[in-house]
């Protein structure tokens, strides 16, 4: 009889180790998962915070090597006489008008339609006839709305020239600008970005409904039934204020998927009349869902944990036989007592 007690315990202690073990990977594969998951996030994100950096990068070149060209296209002089399409050298270029103020105030406004002179000078364009008058010889206007009723709403930026004895105004498109910066970002399989100015106007987006429209508002219009509060959060107290780094929100759609989608935001700021105007920049952003993410760490868990069980069962099987074939030792060796 006591033999048969000294192995009952040694089973149980068996049991109870091999239990244990089980428990134990248990713990570390969710455990792993988690830091796993933590760790794909972080990089993935770092990821596309270099894209959003690069988008950033993209758009401040483009507007430095197009202050240049327009800087030497400002010297012809034929630029005073025929509409904008007419000149060739300017037909690609993201220009809506040009304006030209001579002596006494005088104007011309050249489109590429047609060329014209109004009588009166707006108030923007006073401001930049005092900034002449202080010896300004160039200078970036922060992004306007020109034509509210136009569609999408007409974003732009003026790059002034000062001429001496004229004044040269290149009225920009930047909605033409940032929508070619944006058009072939992808982060992960769908991801993509957008831009913002500091109104809080989008000026590229994936969602084409979105361009020109106040980025706090249309969001909510879009699906009324979803929180926008953290992205709206990181819109204002983040992106317009200039800061770079990543975080995440709540949306309602990507791309053709509609519902309560979590999404990864890198964000980083495009200093588009130079990095020496830090007041004069747009929040540029690259979004993509977290399941896509955790989907590929899942996958990868998925074989991981195949494999940790595969080798778990064979162990579990050994022990159980080893008891097994123990007890059935036992057993002969009390019948061979008895006999």
């Amino acid at each position: 009889m006591r033999t048969k007690f000294s192995l009952n315990l040694k089973s149980i202690w068996g049991l109870v180790i091999v239990f244990f073990l089980i428990f134990l990977l248990i713990f570390l594969s969710i455990k792993g998962k988690v830091e796993y998951e933590d760790i794909a996030i972080y990089e993935f994100n770092q990821q596309q915070l270099a894209i959003a950096r690069s988008v950033a990068r993209q758009i401040e070149d483009y507007f430095t090597w197009l202050e240049r060209y327009l800087a030497v296209i400002t010297n012809q002089p034929i630029l005073l006489s025929r509409p904008l399409s007419a000149y060739p050298e300017i037909a690609d270029l993201p220009v809506i008008k040009v304006t030209i103020i001579g002596p006494s105030s005088q104007k011309r406004v050249i489109t590429y339609k047609k060329v014209y002179t109004p009588t009166e000078l707006t108030a923007r364009e006073g401001v930049y006839l005092s900034l002449v008058k202080k010896g300004k010889r160039k200078y970036i206007s922060k992004t306007y709305l020109l034509d509210p009723n136009s569609i999408p709403p007409a974003w732009v930026v003026d790059v002034v020239y000062n001429k001496g004895q004229r004044l040269v105004i290149w009225t920009i498109d930047v909605l033409k600008i940032c929508g070619n910066a944006t058009y072939d970002i992808r982060s992960g399989k769908t991801g993509y970005a957008w831009i913002i100015n500091k109104d809080g106007y989008f000026l590229a987006h994936y969602e084409k409904s979105f361009v020109g429209k106040d980025a706090f508002a249309v969001r909510a219009e879009q699906n009324p039934a979803i929180s926008f509060t953290r992205v709206n959060m990181i819109q204002k107290q983040l992106l317009l204020t200039g800061k770079e780094g990543t975080s995440w929100y709540i949306s309602g759609w990507h791309r053709e998927r509609r519902g309560k989608i979590k999404k990864l935001i890198a964000y980083t700021s495009a200093y588009y009349a130079s990095r020496q105007n830090k007041d004069k920049f747009w929040g540029v952003a690259v979004v993509a869902p977290i399941d896509e993410v955790k989907s590929v760490i899942h996958n990868a868990l998925f074989y991981q944990w195949g494999l940790s069980l595969t080798a778990l069962l064979i162990i579990l099987g050994t022990v159980l036989y080893s008891f097994y074939q123990r007890g059935q030792y036992t057993r002969q060796l009390e019948k061979e007592v008895e006999q």
